[in-house]
C-alpha cells in the first residue's frame, strides 16, 4: 500500500504536513509514503521525499497510491480527485506561515460538499492520522467523481467574487 502527499509549488514551506506524515510512516505498517515537498525544509527520515517531481511523474504516484493527501489548491486536489481515489486534503494555513492568507480553508470548506464521500477535509493537523485510517479502512469507492467542469468554474468564480467584495481575501 502506498500513501501519496503533495504540498504543490507554492514558495512556502509546509512543513506541518511533511513532518506529520513523516511521523505518520515511522509510527504506522505502511509500505510506502511518498512526499513531494516542494520548499519545505523539513527533511524525512522514514517516508520518501522529492522537492518537485515531474507532472507525469505526480499521474504516476496518484495512480499508484491507495490514498492520495494535497495542500488545499484547488488544482492540486481535483487532480487527485479525477484518480477516483479517496482524497485527504489539508489546507495551508496563515497562521503556521504556509501561505499568505487562509484562501485555501475558504476554498476547501465551500467546495469540499460536492465530493462527500470521496474528499475528505483536515482543518487540524492532530485528526489527520486518524482520518487516514479510517479513510484506508473502511473506503469503497462505489461512485465515481461526475466532472462537471463548466460548472465548477462558474462556482468557483462566484465563491472569488463574493471574497473579494466581502475582504475576506488581502
Amino acid at each position: 500500500m502506498m500513501i501519496f502527499v503533495t504540498v504543490g509549488t507554492h514558495e512556502q514551506q509546509f512543513n506541518r504536513l511533511v513532518k506529520y506524515m513523516d511521523n505518520y510512516k515511522r509510527d504506522n505498517i505502511v509500505e510506502r509514503v511518498v512526499i513531494q515537498s516542494g520548499y519545505s525544509t523539513y527533511k524525512c527520515k522514514y517516508a520518501e521525499q522529492y522537492d518537485f517531481i515531474s507532472p507525469k511523474e505526480m499521474d504516476k504516484y496518484m495512480q499508484d497510491a491507495e490514498l492520495i493527501i494535497t495542500h488545499g489548491g484547488p488544482s492540486s486536489f481535483l487532480a487527485a480527485l479525477k484518480q477516483n481515489k479517496p482524497v485527504v486534503v489539508v489546507p495551508r494555513m496563515l497562521k503556521y506561515e504556509e501561505h499568505v492568507n487562509n484562501h485555501q480553508v475558504e476554498f476547501l470548506k465551500r467546495l469540499a460538499p460536492q465530493y462527500a464521500g470521496i474528499l475528505f477535509p483536515v482543518y487540524d493537523i492532530d485528526t489527520l492520522g486518524t482520518t487516514v485510517k479510517r479513510v484506508l479502512s473502511k473506503h469503497t469507492l462505489v461512485n465515481s467523481v461526475k466532472w462537471h467542469n463548466a460548472t465548477f468554474n462558474d462556482e468557483l468564480g462566484d465563491i472569488v467574487a463574493r471574497m473579494m467584495r466581502s475582504g475576506n481575501v488581502k
